[in-house]
């Protein structure tokens, strides 16, 4: 058709043809691609017209200088579970003549609470008999173990913290899920499962004495903490920056419950069992020697107008019960614990401040102020190994939860913290060391062509891309370049992306 309108026109380019020939030219040479890492494509030079990466199984990126991920989803209390209702004594008759109760919405356990009726001391638990449970309305006439739904024991003292009347409204923490309070008047059951709206019948039989009462207490499921990264002001560290709360993630780690004793402040309790499930922070970690870095902000009360000026630091530690609070104030601390997948500690429990810090009553009323700390630990690891990070908090609660906050990185060995100040706080800067960068994983695609190549890093933010996950061009209007000539994408990471499609000029 060319050649004869060509002809027609005796070396004449009409303005259609120009045209067709303009349209051939700026559609020719476009491509479009899909395949696997690395491959290869003739480019002219010009940058990807649109591109998409898939990942694959297992999860493809490439974590950054941090390699410890906050978790800031609900992490389990380590509660066995909440109270929802606590019956009050039943007369001494009732145990030994039996018990009919039904249970409401959600409830999963149950628990027996055991005294005399006088309130004195029980000799022995051994003496108080056999429980027999069944379900149903119909109360058993004898004890039978066949059909018996209760197949634990007697305790003496509590599986509850119960001082003075005031209890914990959840059971169970590092100490009491295993083991009873000590408490001479009390015994209790073992705790025993349940069914949501279900009528059951318990009895007590072959007792030694003849005043028992129960107190039938039931149970939904644990509760949750969740760790949230707070703005607490002031400039970026290290940077001196404007501060932004998801890249500095400071973080709060908040108690479940309170718990009082008689005569004394109302403390926060952290029930949270020293095991990896209940850990806040995480790292998949190779084989190799790593530093631990931790950095804390004070809890600090920028107050002015008292007889002693600024009233800033570390305020008066009043606790979090646990194990790491004893009512009379002589140990008063704030551990950390490095733990494998099979709780084995890799950093054994310590306190995060050294020997001779001032960890309380540290307010200053002059520069330098201690509202800053930083502190390290190396660590070698033999093998690939998945690690979290445990962390009983420092609460200052009196009326009120009032955390210095904290963050946690896992760095290679080779990384050192630097010197930093800020600057323009008011009333006061802050300067100690720091290595902070958030955790952050990206994909870093490097296009190469002879000699020459480029590398541009794809921010997966805090998550690797999955099976069935993709990122692209349009996600994140990143632009890929590539050379004239024959062109090679490769990506570095340990598991490759299952494949990419581009769009470009060949």
């Amino acid at each position: 058709m060319l050649k004869e309108i060509l002809f027609a026109n005796k070396g004449a380019v009409p303005e259609n043809v120009k045209a067709l020939m303009l349209s051939r030219k700026m559609n020719f040479g476009e491509r479009e691609l899909t395949h696997t890492f690395p491959f290869h494509f003739r480019s002219d030079g010009a940058s990807l017209l649109d591109w998409s990466i898939t990942g694959s199984a297992g999860g493809a990126g490439k974590v950054g200088k941090n390699k410890l991920k906050q978790k800031t989803a609900p992490i389990p209390n380590g509660a066995v579970g909440t109270i929802e209702t606590d019956s009050g004594w039943y007369t001494e008759s009732t145990a030994h003549q039996g018990i009919t109760f039904t249970t409401g919405d959600n409830i999963i356990k149950g628990s027996l609470t055991i005294r005399h009726s006088d309130n004195s001391d029980i000799s022995a638990s051994s003496q108080i008999g056999d429980i027999m449970l069944v379900e149903g309305d119909i109360i058993p006439t004898a004890y039978d173990a066949d059909t018996n739904l209760y197949s634990g024991t007697i305790n003496q003292g509590y599986y509850m913290d119960e001082e003075s009347g005031v209890r914990v409204r959840e059971l169970g923490y590092s100490q009491s899920m295993a083991t009873t309070v000590s408490l001479s008047i009390r015994c209790c059951s073992d705790y025993f499962s349940l069914k949501p709206n279900t009528t059951y019948s318990v009895r007590l039989f072959n007792s030694a004495y003849n005043d028992i009462q129960f107190v039938v207490n039931t149970y939904s499921a644990p509760g949750t903490i969740t760790p949230r990264f707070v703005a607490v002001g002031g400039k970026s560290i290290p940077e001196n920056g404007t501060f932004v709360k998801d890249t500095e993630q400071w973080v709060e780690l908040t108690c479940s419950h309170r718990r009082t004793k008689e005569y004394e402040i109302s403390l926060p309790f952290d029930m949270r069992p020293i095991e990896y499930e209940y850990c806040e922070s995480f790292a998949d970690l190779k084989a190799g020697t790593y530093k631990l870095m931790i950095d804390v902000w004070g809890n600090n009360r920028w107050y002015v107008g008292s007889s002693t000026g600024y009233d800033i630091g570390f305020q008066s530690y009043t606790g979090c019960t646990a194990d790491n609070w004893d009512w009379d104030g002589t140990n008063l601390t704030e551990w950390f614990t490095l733990l494998s997948e099979d709780n084995t500690a890799i950093i054994p429990k310590t306190d995060i401040f050294e020997a001779g810090t001032v960890k309380y009553k540290a307010q200053s009323a002059g520069a330098p102020f201690p509202n800053y700390y930083h502190r390290e630990f190396t660590f070698t690891l033999s093998e690939d190994t998945k690690v979290g990070l445990f962390h009983r908090a420092w609460y200052n609660a009196i009326t009120y939860d009032y955390p210095p906050y904290f963050r946690f990185m896992i760095v290679d060995s080779d990384v050192e913290a630097e010197a930093f100040a800020t600057t323009g706080v008011s009333p006061e800067d802050m300067a100690g060391y720091s290595a902070w960068e958030k955790y952050n994983v990206t994909l870093p695609i490097t296009i190469s062509s002879g000699t020459q190549s480029r590398t541009v890093a794809i921010d997966l933010g805090d998550s690797f891309l999955g099976a069935g996950d993709t990122v692209s061009f349009a996600d994140t209007h990143i632009t890929v370049p590539t050379y004239s000539g024959i062109n090679v994408i490769t990506v570095d990471t340990d598991i490759q992306p299952n494949s990419m499609y581009i769009k470009y000029r060949g």
